[in-house]
């Protein structure tokens, strides 16, 4: 089984990520919020319209009805597309009431007294900057911004991002010698797949000029793996 892992949350994952904590707070190393807020957004009123609009209608209609189907289209897009179009309308519509109704859980998760990241891109346009540095300095913690970024900045700075992480988990006990693979278009024809200590992640994903989509995968696991 797992030993103590590091919780690791992005943008509504961090909603869930600080659930986690606060339910099985013994079961976690550490706590990372990255790119999310302290609780869900009820001013996020699109979100209403798309759960009333798939009452009535599939995910490969909402896709239409937004405006997605006009974008450019490239590889990662349409990746995203057949993503989207074979998802349950079920889980997006959940989805989208969490992001607008979750409550706080802020004080709850600074009581479980675990070691705790808050990181956000320099220009994420989700939860208000100002309220996610208030949830930092509710933690206790200094929020780290990682700039020239948004509200993904493994897209938009892969390499900043893995230094970011790295550092967070080292910082918080794991050793920089732990193996790592960072494993590149997943599945497909054009899949590579990496392999460096936690310490040499940032500099591996700026030489190797690693793009999304593609995971990091830490721990032990990855020495067995091919």
């Amino acid at each position: 089984g797992l030993d103590r892992p590091h919780l690791f949350g992005h943008s509504f994952g961090g909603l869930v990520a600080q659930r986690a904590a606060v339910e099985f707070p013994a079961f976690w190393s550490s706590l990372t919020i990255f790119c999310s807020g302290p609780h869900g957004m009820p001013q996020w009123t699109l979100l209403a319209d798309d759960i009333h609009y798939l009452e009535e209608h599939t995910m490969a209609d909402l896709w239409v009805k937004n405006g997605e189907s006009q974008k450019p289209g490239n590889e990662v897009g349409s990746l995203k597309q057949r993503r989207w179009a074979s998802s349950d309308k079920r889980s997006l519509m959940t989805h989208a009431e969490h992001l607008m109704h979750e409550p706080s859980l802020v004080s709850r998760v600074a009581a479980t007294r675990l070691p705790i990241n808050v990181i956000r891109g320099e220009n994420d346009d989700a939860w208000p900057h100002v309220l996610q540095s208030q949830m930092a300095a509710d933690l206790g913690v200094e929020i780290q911004i990682i700039s020239d970024a948004g509200h993904c900045p493994n897209e938009d700075r892969p390499d900043a991002t893995a230094e970011a992480i790295a550092e967070k988990l080292i910082a918080d006990g794991l050793s920089p010698e732990m193996p790592v693979a960072v494993i590149e278009n997943a599945t497909r024809q054009n899949m590579r797949v990496l392999r460096t200590p936690l310490a040499g992640l940032a500099a591996t994903v700026a030489g190797q000029r690693v793009k999304s989509p593609a995971v990091i995968v830490i721990g032990e696991v990855t020495v067995s793996s091919e």
